[in-house]
C-alpha cells in the first residue's frame, strides 16, 4: 500500500467515525452550527478530501452523504440540509437528477456542483436545472471552500437536527 493510499484509509477511518456520532464534532458539540451540507459523491477519496475540508471549516455539520442518486434524493429529503454538493458522475443516476429532485422539496437546499464535467454546454444545463454554484474539482477546491465559508457566515445558527 502507497504512502497516498495509507493516508486515504486513515482520513476514511475518521470519516466513518464522524458519521457514527456527528454530535461528538466540535462543531456540533460547541453548538455552533449553521449550515447542514449534504455530500453526493461516488468517489471514496474525494469524498474523503472534503470531508476532511468539511470539517475544518466552522460552523458546517456534514449530515449526510450519499454514492448514487437514488438514495441521495431520499437522504435529502429526510435530513433537509442546507446546501447539497452533487457530482454529476455517480454510482447509479446522475448528478443531475438529484438537482432536478431539489426544486420539489418544501426547502431547496443550496445546490453546489463539483465535478470534473465542466463543459459550457454542462455548465448551462447545470445553471438552468437549479444549480447555485459550479466548481471543476481539479481547480476550485479553494473557491468551493470560500463559497461555504461565505454561506456560513450568511446563516443563522441551527438547533440540532436529523443527521445520519
Amino acid at each position: 500500500m502507497s504512502e497516498r493510499q495509507r493516508g486515504a484509509s486513515v482520513t476514511l477511518g475518521r470519516i466513518a467515525a464522524r458519521a457514527d456520532a456527528p454530535d461528538s464534532s466540535p462543531n456540533y458539540a460547541s453548538g455552533h452550527i449553521r449550515m447542514r451540507i449534504f455530500l453526493v459523491e461516488d468517489s471514496a477519496a474525494v469524498a474523503a478530501r472534503l470531508t476532511e475540508l468539511l470539517g475544518d471549516l466552522p460552523g458546517t455539520q456534514l449530515v449526510g452523504h450519499a454514492v448514487d442518486a437514488p438514495t441521495a434524493i431520499r437522504r435529502i429529503a429526510e435530513l433537509a440540509p442546507d446546501v447539497t454538493i452533487l457530482d454529476l458522475s455517480l454510482r447509479s443516476g446522475t448528478g443531475f437528477d438529484v438537482l432536478k429532485s431539489l426544486g420539489a422539496l418544501a426547502t431547496r437546499p443550496v445546490a453546489i456542483l463539483f465535478t470534473n464535467y465542466v463543459s459550457p454546454p454542462v455548465r448551462r444545463f447545470a445553471a438552468r436545472n437549479g444549480a447555485d454554484y459550479f466548481y471543476d474539482k481539479a481547480e476550485d477546491v479553494g473557491a468551493l471552500r470560500d463559497t461555504l465559508a461565505a454561506l456560513v457566515r450568511e446563516r443563522p445558527r441551527h438547533v440540532a437536527g436529523p443527521s445520519l
